[in-house]
């Protein structure tokens, strides 16, 4: 794959990932009918089992600032090694912008109250959630290995992607931090 078409599919993927990181806010934030979807869906979540809350919060715990640092490091390694040290760089940087600018969104995204919850919310579900940042940070990770990983073995590395992607999103939820729109806009960003 050339440069130009490769810069072609990350327009395309913008093109459609944008908006519908805007329409999941708009519609699950900031519509009546989208909040009762999405509460009913956190209330739903106590049907998990002890092992499995358990699990969670031991992925979760991996999302700290010293393993965001090793992981780029690891791209940046992996890409040098394949001598595309640039490579490396930039998804180090965009594993970096996506952390801080989930961190920016959730200070700065309004998040009203439309409907009514069909049980006890925690106080910060007001503000500070959307999008979840630890599936942020763990699809980030994930997508910057494919970015440096041989081309040869992307496919094998998206699959991997994708399992640690939504591991990180259905964590969030069995532990109640984030409602299954915060978790789906961490995918998107």
């Amino acid at each position: 794959m050339n440069h130009r078409s490769s810069a072609s599919l990350v327009i395309a993927g913008l093109l459609v990932l944008i908006p519908l990181l805007a329409a999941g806010y708009f519609f699950f934030v900031l519509t009546k009918t989208g909040q009762a979807l999405d509460y009913a869906a956190y209330f739903g979540r106590g049907l998990e089992g002890r092992v499995a809350v358990d699990y969670d919060r031991h992925i979760l715990s991996w999302i700290t600032p010293i393993h965001l640092a090793l992981a780029g490091g690891v791209m940046v390694v992996l890409a040098a090694v394949r001598r595309r040290p640039l490579t490396g760089l930039v998804a180090a940087a965009a594993l970096l912008a996506a952390v801080f600018g989930a961190e920016w969104y959730k200070a700065h995204l309004p998040r009203p109250h439309l409907s009514p919850a069909p049980g006890k919310v925690p106080a910060y579900f007001s503000k500070d959630t959307y999008p979840s940042g630890h599936t942020t940070a763990g699809t980030s990770m994930a997508m910057g290995l494919i970015l440096a990983g041989a081309a040869r073995w992307r496919r094998a590395i998206a699959v991997g992607a994708a399992v640690v992607s939504t591991t990180y999103a259905t964590a969030v939820l069995f532990l109640g931090w984030h409602r299954p729109s915060d978790a789906f806009g961490g995918i998107l960003w």
